[in-house]
């Protein structure tokens, strides 16, 4: 199989702006780790004291922290990690793909043969309702509409 080019990225400046996002966004998630450790210690070991927690906004300020730097790793990993589920994936939903139409492959022919037979049947039975056997006269032996009574040829009663 030929080695494909690396795709050329949309933004000339997508290679800087992720490496930035891959150093922001783990050094803004480690700063609300280290926040919420702190303010959950601090509330921790305010328990069976007379002291009330002083640090424990840290903990309130973590979750954004945590949030953020979260975002912004995912922005500078996201296309090495979906690169990555790509190649993990796609063989696997090539064989499911394969395998699914050769398990099908029958029973798609029997219901394509059932439809066909179906039309078919639809399309004699619309030929019969919409000619009319003809009748013969008696007399000329002429084919006469099945509700005349007398011919058209020879004016003969047909009954």
């Amino acid at each position: 199989m030929p080695k494909r080019d690396a795709p050329s990225p949309i933004d000339p400046q997508g290679k800087s702006i992720k490496q930035v996002l891959r150093f922001v966004g783990p050094v803004i998630l480690g700063i609300g780790v280290i926040l919420m450790i702190v303010g959950g210690v601090d509330f921790f070991s305010a328990f069976g004291t007379d002291r009330l927690p002083g640090l424990f906004w840290c903990f309130f300020l973590a979750i954004p922290t945590l949030g953020l730097g979260f975002v912004l790793s995912m922005g500078g990993f996201m296309g090495r990690l979906l690169r990555y589920q790509v190649s993990q994936v796609a063989p696997v939903q090539k064989d499911y793909v394969h395998y699914m139409s050769r398990e099908i492959a029958p029973d798609v022919e029997t219901a394509a043969e059932a439809l066909g037979a179906g039309l078919a049947r639809g399309f004699k039975r619309g030929r019969e309702h919409s000619a009319p056997a003809l009748v013969p006269c008696p007399a000329c032996h002429a084919e006469n509409d099945p509700s005349a009574h007398f011919c058209n040829q020879c004016g003969g009663a047909i009954e």
